[in-house]
């Protein structure tokens, strides 16, 4: 990337958290996700009613879906509950949380006000679809906790060629980052990416 940037006279570069999601390592290390939907077209009332068993349902159609795919069980977690709410009569619905049924009203209507500016009349609400995403959790990053921006950190370093000569470069870790900008020539790891900074460039972390 600093290489590219030379050639095009461009001097300051914006490196994304995430920088290689979809590169070989991010897809394979990217956690997976299954949706079960259902169409329910019934009064807000009559869903608040039969909430639970028709979530219990999509939620066992997720953790299923989730389990065919190599997926541990006790590995999996649901990650949002929403419905698609409207007002009966309208053709366009809102998508709301809805884990709680008792609260599927209030945030149809913070979501109305949002979108339109006013508070939606006092009509019938109707549910379209209700929707559960599941997903394997997140794997504790047990190999970043060792990574800091002290002794640890500056001792680490890596033989590369660099400069028309072979250097040992210091490896810094993204975690470990301040706003203080750091020299080239360095190796800057993250747990998707590795951006090499050569020796005219300096980096440094923004929250920006």
């Amino acid at each position: 990337a600093c290489a590219i940037a030379d050639l095009l006279d461009i001097s300051q570069i914006i490196i994304p958290a995430n920088a290689s999601l979809l590169s070989a390592e991010g897809v394979a290390s990217s956690l997976l996700e299954k949706i079960a939907d259902q169409q329910v077209m019934m009064p807000l009332e009559v869903l608040c009613e039969r909430h639970d068993t028709l979530l219990n349902e999509l939620v066992e159609s997720a953790s299923n879906a989730l389990t065919s795919e190599g997926v541990a069980a006790d590995e999996i977690e649901i990650a949002r509950i929403t419905a698609d709410v409207r007002m009966k009569g309208q053709d366009s619905s809102i998508n709301v949380e809805a884990a709680d049924a008792s609260q599927i009203a209030s945030h149809f209507d913070q979501q109305f006000e949002k979108l339109y500016g006013y508070q939606p009349p006092d009509r019938p609400r109707e549910v379209v679809s209700l929707r559960v995403i599941g997903r394997e959790q997140s794997p504790e990053q047990a190999s970043d906790q060792h990574l800091n921006h002290g002794d640890e950190f500056r001792n680490r370093t890596h033989h590369l060629y660099s400069g028309d000569k072979w250097t040992d470069v210091p490896i810094y870790h993204n975690n470990g980052l301040t706003s203080d900008p750091i020299n080239g020539p360095a190796m800057i790891e993250a747990r998707n990416t590795v951006v090499f900074l050569p020796d005219n460039w300096t980096a440094h972390r923004s929250d920006a």
